[in-house]
């Protein structure tokens, strides 16, 4: 790699380590709104889950390239969920877990780079900083990971997992 990549690659690092909007955007395939993105990923989980009798919750979205992990809260229930950009720039929730998707190791597993995994965890876990211990609580309490089809459906949950 030549001297004047690594001067890049070392200022996009020196950003995306003292924001996660700036690791958020330095780190992007191409560049755009984050406040875009999130309504985008918003939409696509409301899509498939919000009822008018049980509405949900989409908050905090942290998102590098073309993945990205949202909180959800519905009722007394919550998750975290690993959406990805699809070819034709639509967002969709590849697996619902818990505290599973904070795990960089994790990540991984789902299919992103070693330190794409590691920075989207950092990013999620600055974003959820900022919210409430009860909101977190609901985040960590889905039980296990479950991997979602194209249009949003999954298998039964055992434990009561539910959207």
């Amino acid at each position: 790699m030549n001297r004047f990549r690594w001067k890049g690659l070392a200022l996009a690092l020196c950003f995306a380590t003292t924001s996660g909007l700036a690791a958020t955007q330095a780190f992007a395939a191409t560049p755009v709104s984050s406040s875009t993105e999130s309504t985008a990923i918003q939409r696509a989980m409301k899509d498939i889950w919000d009822k008018p009798d049980s509405r949900l919750e989409v908050a905090p979205v942290s998102i590098l390239g073309s993945h990205a992990v949202a909180g959800w809260i519905q009722g007394s229930r919550g998750g975290r969920a690993l959406l990805k950009r699809n070819a034709h720039g639509q967002w969709t929730v590849a697996v619902c877990g818990g505290d599973g998707l904070k795990d960089p190791k994790m990540l991984e597993m789902a299919g992103l780079s070693a330190t794409s995994a590691s920075q989207l965890a950092w990013n999620v876990a600055q974003a959820e900083a900022a919210m409430t211990p009860k909101q977190r609580a609901l985040f960590s309490s889905f039980d296990g990971m479950v991997q979602i089809d194209p249009h949003g459906a999954h298998p039964a949950h055992s434990t009561g997992n539910t959207h």
